[in-house]
């Protein structure tokens, strides 16, 4: 009876893949789109993504998932409700483009405080 709990190598390695993919493609694990409105009051904290953003990187260098508005807009493409991030010290031009994107696709902001 044991034995049939236990799974095998083969579907131990089976599931970790299928898991691995669905993390990194997110397209395949939601049928949200780009322009989707928010389906969930639940955020992402930006260190969900660590994975992610260093195959994003691999891929494209120029590309920094940890940015906060390119963090914003990957939770709003996953559907999340909005996202808790270390925003750093932001131009006052970057701070308003990232309160009008959240703004514009009701997106709350929270940020994370290193005293």
């Amino acid at each position: 009876m044991l034995d049939r709990l236990s799974p095998t190598r083969r579907a131990a390695l089976k599931t970790l893949g299928l898991l691995t993919t669905a993390a990194l493609v997110p397209q395949l694990s939601t049928a949200r789109g780009e322009n989707a409105e928010s389906r969930t009051q639940l955020g992402l904290v930006i260190y969900d993504c660590g994975i992610r953003r260093r195959w994003l990187q691999q891929t494209d260098p120029s590309v920094d998932l940890y940015e906060p508005l390119a963090f914003l807009r990957h939770c709003q493409a996953l559907g999340a409700g909005g996202m808790q991030a270390a925003l750093g010290t932001l131009s006052a031009d970057r701070i308003r483009e990232l309160r009008d994107f959240a703004g514009q696709h009701n997106l709350y902001i929270e940020a994370i405080v290193r005293p």
